[in-house]
């Protein structure tokens, strides 16, 4: 899959309203402003770019770009209030290792 395009698929979910007809068609009247925040991290800068390349094109996309292991991943901070981040929600893409299809042969 091309460098971001799950962190985008997130994103479209984020700013479409489910709840309205036109949801589905993504028509920009039924555009909501999205209540969250995205957190994409990744261990290697090129795809780190091209993520932030592509994302560009998102309309007031509610994102952040982190570059580290996420084993050691720091505690984010609000700068408004100073509260650490919490996050409700985590998806993780990791690599696979092959283990299934090597079973299978």
């Amino acid at each position: 899959a091309a460098p971001g395009s799950k962190t985008l698929q997130l994103l479209d979910c984020m700013h479409c309203r489910m709840d309205s007809p036109s949801a589905m068609t993504h028509n920009h009247a039924a555009m909501a402003t999205p209540s969250g925040l995205l957190v994409a991290n990744d261990t290697k800068p090129v795809r780190l770019k091209r993520l932030i390349d592509r994302s560009r094109r998102v309309p007031a996309a509610p994102l952040v770009v982190t570059r580290g292991d996420a084993r050691r991943y720091p505690n984010l901070i609000w700068a408004s209030t100073g509260t650490r981040v919490r996050f409700d929600r985590v998806f993780c893409d990791v690599p696979c290792s092959g283990d299934g299809t090597v079973r299978k042969a």
